[in-house]
């Protein structure tokens, strides 16, 4: 009993830990999306006066 205790445990952690992998994966793609797109019109606004 112990062990088949121990087992679901283990199992039970492992999907958190993919989860919050998974959701911490999404984050940061999001951030580095987020990122990508202020320096792009960062650099669109600091090139326009030298058009």
């Amino acid at each position: 009993m112990a062990i088949l205790f121990s087992v679901f445990t283990l199992h039970y952690s492992l999907i958190t830990h993919n989860s919050l992998v998974q959701s911490l994966g999404i984050a940061s793609s999001l951030v580095i999306i987020i990122i990508s797109v202020a320096i792009a019109l960062y650099i669109q606004r600091s090139l326009k006066p030298l058009r």
